[in-house]
């Protein structure tokens, strides 16, 4: 009689362990899809990110001014690169590099000078063909997912016909 009540005993012992096992499981599995839920929509979101609208805008004597404004569909931050290209798409400058924070609300229009906007001084000389200015944005978020956007370039300007 009492190796039968040691049996049951064990055996109890044994199926409380299996149920601590499942549950366990369970736990594990949970913390694991919350994690990896957002880690697959940032994979596989086919939005940008972070997109930009460009224009150049003539200043009379010296280099053109460059109106920006940004449109960011969640919070990230991003390396951005800014570059001059002819009318064609052949690169006339380096790029010029700098790093930002995105937030989901429009960027709101600006105006920057030419140094301010290349973060440079004197910054790419201006150009005496059509050119455009472009942007692009190496975009990281929060769960380490990364995402390459643009370029975003502004229409051709030409110098030459914006001088008076």
């Amino acid at each position: 009689m009492l190796w039968k009540i040691g049996a049951g005993s064990r055996t109890m012992a044994a199926r409380t362990s299996h149920h601590f096992g499942y549950v366990l499981i369970g736990a594990i599995g949970f913390a694991l899809l919350t994690q990896a839920v957002p880690y697959w929509r940032d994979r596989m979101a086919m939005a940008d990110w972070v997109s930009a609208t460009l224009s150049i805008i003539p200043a009379g004597e010296g280099p053109p001014v460059i109106g920006y404004d940004y449109t960011a569909t969640r919070d990230v931050e991003a390396e951005w690169r800014a570059f001059v290209e002819d009318a064609r798409g052949n690169r006339l400058s380096a790029s010029y590099l700098g790093n930002g924070r995105y937030r989901t609300i429009r960027g709101g229009y600006r105006e920057w000078s030419w140094e301010a906007f290349f973060e440079a001084d004197p910054g790419p000389r201006v150009p005496r063909v059509p050119f455009r200015v472009c942007v692009q944005y190496y975009v990281t978020a929060a769960t380490g997912v990364t995402q390459d956007t643009g370029p975003f370039c502004s229409e051709a300007f030409n110098p030459m016909e914006a001088r008076p």
